[in-house]
């Protein structure tokens, strides 16, 4: 179960790079405020990015989207692919959603399946789902019918719904109130009995399995890590390149102009950083300077992740137009490729180093002039 709640969330990453990358010029739209109008139509595939968006018109094709609050209360013929810090689906839906935030709450009046990860996710009782659930987060209420079956990975997971067939989680503390039904089995993983109020009814048997002594709980919540990787670094990267578009187009050029430099400069930095900072630590005169260079560090560290992130957006997109989307193509490609056995190890390294390259060349300008400049130095002046 763990490992299908991780091909999903994968799954829901891949979709959105790949309709980024198709180019759907007319269906694009970024900003810090972003909003489909009731009684506006969209009749194309949707794809939004920015601080604020909400969706109050129709959309006849499917919704991709990444914000800080975002908001679906309109009509979407299609499917819905979202990542947010808040995010609320009520509107009508025709097909699946595959959210991913802090804060997710689902009202609509019918969906065909949920994919959801949040630290508080919530399936309001007017919500009936025809198909399956997958669900993952901290503080999972599920107060709306399942027609299927629910897959569900949580720390606190309470079900006052009807669940057609079967249940199988891993959980810590798995609740059905008096309102829940259980058409067929419940097997969950946990170190605490399952908590069943006196009118829960459950049609097939209940089995609940031991954790594993020697495993470590964290990694239970694997698949919430990873999504909640890619909900962070997304959010993070977009909000860096609405605050400081002229950074990342200037780091950007470093690296595709001299990526070889690039990657010796940032090399030298992740060796060299920490000794001059333990040099400062060994002089009481430079202790504070120390302190500042730690500080100094960690943000260049923060940004380095962002800066790879942008250029493998470009290169991804290069016909791209808006900065945030870019990002947005980059951020979700990087996290992928990060979670990779093996091949994670050197993305991570990789994006490390670049991303500290281009950004110390572009601090302390290390790198050569750049092409144009280049030749406009060689033209000779005008007597």
């Amino acid at each position: 179960m763990r490992k299908n709640l991780l091909i999903a969330g994968l799954l829901v990453i891949g979709s959105l790079i790949f309709v980024s990358a198709s180019g759907l010029a007319e269906s694009v739209r970024s900003g810090d405020n972003i909003t489909v109008a009731k009684g506006e139509t969209v009749d194309s595939v949707l794809f939004t990015a920015g601080r604020n968006i909400d969706i109050a018109g129709t959309v006849n094709g499917d919704v991709y989207c990444a914000g800080m609050n975002v908001s679906v209360s309109g009509t979407v013929n299609g499917d819905i692919f979202c990542a947010a810090q808040t995010l609320r689906v009520s509107g009508e839906v025709e097909g699946s959603v595959k959210l991913a935030g802090q804060t997710v709450n689902i009202d609509s009046p019918m969906l065909e399946k949920v994919g959801a990860v949040g630290q508080s996710l919530t399936i309001d009782s007017q919500t009936k789902v025809e198909q399956d659930a997958l669900l993952a987060g901290q503080d999972i209420s599920l107060n709306g019918p399942i027609g299927r079956d629910l897959a569900v990975a949580g720390q606190n997971v309470t079900l006052s719904s009807e669940v057609k067939r079967n249940i199988n989680g891993d959980v810590e503390n798995l609740r059905l109130t008096s309102d829940a039904r259980v058409g067929g089995d419940i097997e969950f993983t946990s170190a605490n009995d399952l908590d069943r109020q006196d009118r829960a009814e459950v049609n097939g048997e209940i089995t609940r399995l031991q954790p594993e002594v020697n495993k470590d709980v964290n990694n239970a919540f694997m698949p919430i890590g990873v999504l909640y990787l890619l909900f962070a670094v997304t959010i993070l990267a977009l909000v860096l390149v609405l605050l400081f578009p002229g950074l990342f187009s200037a780091t950007d050029s470093r690296i595709a102009i001299n990526p070889g430099k690039t990657f010796l400069i940032g090399l030298a930095g992740i060796f060299l950083g920490p000794v001059l900072i333990g040099v400062l630590l060994a002089t009481v005169v430079g202790i504070p300077l120390a302190i500042l260079g730690i500080l100094a560090w960690l943000v260049l560290l923060m940004l380095s992740g962002p800066t790879f992130a942008y250029s493998i957006g470009r290169k991804v997109w290069s016909k791209g137009q808006s900065q945030m989307l870019v990002m947005l193509v980059g951020a979700l490609l990087l996290v992928v490729l990060s979670v990779l056995p093996i091949i994670g190890f050197f993305v991570v390294v990789l994006s490390g180093i670049f991303g500290l390259g281009a950004l110390l060349s572009e601090m302390f300008g290390l790198q050569p002039p750049t092409p144009n400049s280049k030749k406009a130095a060689k033209k000779p002046k005008k007597s």
